[in-house]
């Protein structure tokens, strides 16, 4: 059985990341897991951090965590992969994981976080990108689209937020899109908080989008 963790931050690409990408690839080493997604966050508020001007030095800052950990990792034997935690303009503290896309995409839509998240799934739907919504009810303060997005990250056990997973699972259910789960790790103690367990390994983003459809996955529970 193989573990993959499909929500971490860096502290490269994260200004709430509390680790290094390097520190992130052993911890998780560590732990057992075979596959990684780095999702640092993609947003104006985080762009503004960064004091980048142009689009392109944009993606490079955000690239640099991934970059980073994809090179430990490698040396490690283990699979690290690119996602992205975006906020999108229209809907502030609304965060969307996106899984199947490459940094030609990103640099090819400039501004894309100024998008609505129609307009981004419609896009998603055309590029072949998996579109999750992350921690959907996170303390109760968030508006929930089940209807433009492929699934929802119904267990989430960071433990700084009340992530209401049970209400995440009956929307899901209810709408009939699919679960995923992932740890929202910043810190060590957030480190193999749940991820999804395999019989194969998942070595691309199609690997994972493909066994999350089949409805194969297993969630490791907190």
């Amino acid at each position: 059985m193989f573990l993959t963790e499909t929500h971490l931050h860096t502290k490269e690409g994260s200004s709430c990341g509390m680790l290094t990408a390097v520190e992130m690839v052993h911890a998780y080493h560590d732990a057992g897991y075979k596959t990684l997604f780095i999702s640092n966050h993609f947003g104006a508020y985080f762009f503004c951090s960064w004091k980048k001007e142009t689009w392109d030095e944009i993606i490079d800052r955000f690239m640099l965590g991934y970059n980073l950990a994809k090179e430990e990792g490698e040396k490690l034997g283990m699979n690290i992969l690119l996602s992205a935690e975006i906020e999108f303009a229209q809907y502030k503290s609304v965060h969307y994981l996106i899984y199947g896309f490459d940094e030609q995409f990103l640099r090819d839509y400039p501004n894309l976080d100024q998008m609505t998240v129609a307009e981004f799934s419609a896009l998603a739907k055309k590029k072949g990108i998996f579109f999750v919504q992350a921690h959907p009810y996170r303390d109760t303060n968030t508006i929930v689209t089940p209807e433009l997005v492929d699934a929802f990250e119904v267990c989430n056990p960071n433990p700084r937020h009340d992530n209401h997973d049970d209400m995440c699972e009956k929307t899901a259910d209810e709408y009939g899109i699919l679960w995923t789960a992932g740890s929202d790790a910043h810190r060590y103690c957030d480190v193999a908080g749940t991820g999804i367990i395999s019989e194969y390994e998942i070595k691309t983003a199609e690997d994972y989008i493909n066994l999350i459809k089949s409805g194969k996955a297993v969630i490791k529970r907190p």
